[in-house]
């Protein structure tokens, strides 16, 4: 008498029909179809993104290159005495004064710079003025007196700056450009007249070496102020 045998506990039941042969088969290709997304998802990212980015350099690698240091624009100066020194700085802010007048016409080196206030003119016959007032205040500086308008206030300034206009006032426009380089010549000629020793009347902390720079920084002044109305106006 033969009996049936049945599953053993435990053991997955295997499937006999060709639905459940499919379905094992269908769950197979599935699993790897899935795989293959995944990876076809990873490549299309890797397209997309482009390639790889180069890793960043050190921040040394980075810096542009140093330019090759030229010569100074002035070699002179590095063994120039202080005497030397003033004398070249006198000589240059004379010359930024006529860049900022070049090529200015008789007509509008007239025109006042503003209500109230100086032409282009009457700020050179300003200069030259100045020029004038040094020149004759060379050796007194030198021992060491400050010069009258040391300490002057605002209406004194101004009382004696509408002084050297009365005085040269008269000048033309073309006499006024002569006599720029002419008084800041005298001028030159006077303090290069002054010994070098005591070294100490050509710093600025001396009344002499004080009214030297004083200048320089007065004939920078003006001519900024007339660079400014021709940028203005044109001019």
């Amino acid at each position: 008498m033969s009996t049936a045998r049945g599953p053993k506990p435990g053991r997955a039941v295997r499937p006999r029909t060709r639905a459940a042969a499919e379905g094992r088969a269908r769950g197979t290709v599935g699993k790897a179809g899935a795989g293959k997304t995944r990876a076809g998802r990873r490549d299309a990212a890797k397209k997309t993104a482009g390639p790889a980015k180069p890793a960043r350099r050190p921040a040394e690698a980075r810096r542009a290159p140093s330019r090759p240091v030229g010569p100074p624009a002035f070699p002179q100066r590095a063994e120039a005495t202080r005497k030397q020194l003033l004398l070249f700085d006198l000589v240059r802010a004379r010359a930024a004064f006529h860049a900022a007048i070049q090529g200015m016409t008789a007509a509008t080196a007239d025109q006042p710079l503003g209500e109230g206030r100086w032409s282009t003119r009457q700020h050179a016959i300003h200069l030259c003025h100045r020029d004038r007032l040094c020149a004759r205040w060379v050796q007194e500086a030198v021992r060491g007196a400050l010069p009258p308008w040391h300490g002057y206030t605002l209406e004194q300034i101004d009382r004696m700056n509408a002084e050297g206009l009365a005085l040269l006032g008269h000048l033309t426009w073309d006499q006024t450009l002569r006599d720029l380089q002419g008084s800041r010549q005298a001028l030159l000629a006077a303090v290069e007249s002054v010994d070098e020793a005591p070294a100490e009347i050509w710093q600025s902390a001396h009344p002499f070496g004080a009214m030297l720079a004083d200048l320089g920084r007065n004939d920078r002044l003006n001519a900024e102020i007339i660079k400014r109305w021709r940028a203005e106006r044109g001019a």
